[in-house]
């Protein structure tokens, strides 16, 4: 019978003991990477879970966000763990890595932000996201006429007039009226002219009816909001005010 001894260099053994501390276990050390994990898992559900008081914090990824802090932390302990060792080599890769992760992390920063702000003001000078106060071209108006049965019940019709006038000095084109409460090319247009046309100081008006729900009638009412959009002749994108309406159901 045959037996072999494998014979491992002295400075491997040292590399290896060297990594960390002599007062750092691998115990303490898993113990200490794992309450960061659950550190920075509870820092984002507070600070990060959708609510109904923050609207901006339902569009985040708490999972996300907590991969990466917590790689990050597991980094930063990591090399913490390797200062009071005699690997420098380790420590420099270790070292290293924070530095890039930090330049990374800031750079993306910005650059999100700097995206975020662009998105906004274009938004904003649209008026899509509903907070502008200058006036465009495209005005929509909406006028609901319910017929309710007594007591309401489900089907009870509404029926919505629009009228969209352009305001401004150009011919619009596509002109046509997005509303919540129905499906695009449900409402019926009169139109001037040409179908989905406005010339300046030209309106169209368009009706739908909408059949209530019984959800709308716990609820007590119905809300539509009704936007205009169009084309402009250099084929760019116009977007009314929106219009928003409520019908009691008594």
């Amino acid at each position: 019978m045959i037996t072999q001894f494998i014979h491992l260099p002295s400075g491997a053994t040292a590399a290896a003991q060297g990594a960390i501390s002599n007062d750092l276990t691998t115990g303490w050390l898993l113990v200490i990477l794992g309450a960061a994990m659950v550190a920075a898992f509870a820092a984002l559900l507070v600070y990060g879970w959708p609510s109904s008081t923050n609207r901006e914090k339902a569009g985040n990824s708490v999972v996300r966000a907590w991969i990466a802090v917590t790689l990050i932390a597991t980094l930063v302990i990591l090399t913490a763990a390797t200062l009071g060792g005699t690997n420098t080599a380790l420590q420099n890769i270790l070292i290293g890595g924070i530095v890039a992760t930090s330049g990374t992390a800031v750079a993306f920063y910005f650059a999100t932000k700097a995206n975020e702000a662009s998105n906004a003001a274009l938004l904003k000078a649209t008026g899509v996201d509903g907070t502008s106060s200058a006036s465009g071209p495209l005005v929509v108006s909406n006028t609901p006429a319910p017929t309710f049965s007594v007591p309401p019940a489900p089907g009870d019709p509404i029926t919505f007039t629009f009228k969209v006038s352009n305001s401004g000095s150009q011919t619009l084109t596509n002109v046509h009226i997005a509303d919540s409460l129905q499906a695009p090319g449900l409402a019926t247009y009169k139109w001037p002219g040409p179908a989905g046309q406005l010339k300046s100081g030209e309106h169209a008006t368009a009706s739908s009816t909408y059949s209530i729900l019984g959800t709308d009638i716990s609820r007590g009412s119905v809300q539509s909001r009704s936007t205009a959009i169009g084309t402009s002749p250099s084929n760019a994108q116009v977007v009314s005010q929106p219009e928003t309406t409520t019908t009691p159901i008594p």
